[in-house]
């Protein structure tokens, strides 16, 4: 287990099947996505990259002993992750119609988020998505006017995943 494994799981759940209006979920920031969405034709463009800032372990049952020596690889230990959702969104037309298309796709990966306390892993690997009061949160940002009508808006969902080792 690591933050590999939990980044390549939410960008699993989030990528398959996709989000309606969310194109894709990135594990990282590549130097291209910047000019992703940029003079395309259609009305909304939007992608998606996980960053995971902070972690930490938590020791969730003691060490089990093994013919009465405490053994290094027995016990659990549940390892939040602080995850963030950056998401980026380009929308050809008026600042209203920026925000209203942002608001729908933000409350389309709220949703998402809350349909599945495990991230379709299971319990040995994801133990849960911590969905109790403040643990799903969000920020968004200013609209800001590129070339033409073009709006760029963006917002991020915060959260914790939890996942369960043996330790």
């Amino acid at each position: 287990m690591s933050r590999n494994t939990v980044r390549y799981a939410v960008a699993q759940f989030f990528n398959s099947p996709p989000v309606p209006g969310l194109a894709q979920v990135r594990t990282a920031l590549e130097k291209q996505d910047q000019l992703v969405a940029q003079g395309t034709a259609t009305p909304a463009q939007s992608f998606a990259v996980i960053y995971m800032p902070s972690g930490q372990d938590e020791r969730a049952s003691g060490p089990a002993a093994n013919a009465g020596v405490i053994t290094a690889f027995a016990g659990i230990k549940l390892v939040p992750h602080e995850v963030h959702l950056q998401v980026c969104h380009f929308f050809d037309g008026t600042g209203a119609d920026a925000m209203d298309d942002l608001d729908a796709l933000l409350e389309a990966v709220l949703t998402r988020l809350r349909s599945d306390a495990r991230i379709g892993q299971t319990p040995q690997t994801i133990f849960e998505v911590r969905q109790g009061t403040g643990q799903i949160r969000w920020r968004v940002g200013e609209t800001e006017f590129l070339e033409g009508n073009e709006a760029l808006t963006w917002f991020a969902v915060m959260f914790t995943v939890v996942e369960q080792i043996q330790a």
